[in-house]
C-alpha cells in the first residue's frame, strides 16, 4: 500500500495543480542554474536528495536530476518511516 494518501495521477491533477506555479518558478531558477543537466528525459525530474520534510535544505545544492520513479520510491519509504 502506497504512504500517499492518493494515486499519483490524482496526485498530479489534483494537488500539484494547486503548487504548479511555485514549482515551474523554482525550476526555471534552477534549471538557469544548471542548465547542464537539461533537457530532463521523459521519465526524470529535479528533486530533492535529502527530502524537505526529512530536513533537507529547500536550496539548489540540495537538488539533482534523478529518476522520477526512484524519487518516489524512496521519498515515500523515507516518509513512511518517519510517520
Amino acid at each position: 500500500m502506497s504512504p500517499f494518501p492518493i494515486a499519483f495521477s490524482r496526485f498530479h491533477d489534483e494537488v500539484f495543480v494547486d503548487i504548479k506555479d511555485l514549482g515551474e518558478r523554482h525550476f526555471g531558477e534552477w534549471a538557469a542554474e544548471y542548465p547542464g543537466h537539461l533537457p530532463l528525459a521523459f521519465d526524470e525530474c529535479v528533486g530533492n536528495r535529502i527530502p524537505i520534510f526529512a530536513d533537507g535544505a529547500d536550496s539548489f545544492e540540495n537538488m539533482s536530476k534523478q529518476n522520477m520513479q526512484v524519487l518516489w520510491g524512496t521519498h515515500s519509504q523515507i516518509l513512511a518511516q518517519l510517520r
